[in-house]
Order: structure tokens, then C-alpha cells, then sequence
């Protein structure tokens, strides 16, 4: 049930963050991917090594996705910060 649980709740990080940014309200995004994240660490049996993966995870999706964004590969009209780097709601 809890794997049931995490695949749902990752579907809905996922779609709000990119449907939240395709209809130009980007922080709908981080606000599920938070409530999602806290949803998660509250129901697995060891939360700080989850919170670890999801530290790294996090770290490593920032760099990759700014390295695409940076050599132009990708570009993004709602949500950057600084130019160059992948948006917040990524």
C-alpha cells in the first residue's frame, strides 16, 4: 500500500509542477512537491535517509537540468530566477 501511495503521490508532484508552470503559476509546483515530500518521509520507516535521497536528488536534478538550460538545450518562459539556470518549479 505505502508503494501505492508514493506512485500517486509522485504523479501529482510531477503534473503540478508541470501543468502548474504550462498555465503560468509555477510555484503550484513546489507547493505540491513539498506537501508530497513531507507525505513521504511521514510514512516510510526510516525518514532521515529519505530525506538524504531526497537532498541528492534534489542537488543532482538542479545541476543537470541547469546544465541543459545553460548550454541551450532547453529553455523555460515561466519560473527562472537567475538566467542560465533551470526554474524553481524543475
Amino acid at each position: 500500500m505505502r508503494l501505492t501511495v508514493n506512485f500517486l503521490a509522485f504523479l501529482a508532484g510531477w503534473f503540478g509542477s508541470v501543468l502548474g508552470a504550462a498555465a503560468g503559476m509555477p510555484w503550484v509546483g513546489p507547493v505540491i512537491v513539498l506537501m508530497v515530500a513531507t507525505l513521504h518521509l511521514t510514512i516510510v520507516p526510516q525518514p532521515l535517509k529519505e530525506l538524504r535521497l531526497l537532498l541528492s536528488a534534489l542537488l543532482i536534478g538542479a545541476v543537470v537540468d541547469s546544465l541543459a538550460t545553460a548550454m541551450g538545450w532547453v529553455s523555460f518562459d515561466v519560473g527562472v530566477l537567475v538566467d542560465g539556470l533551470a526554474p524553481y518549479w524543475m
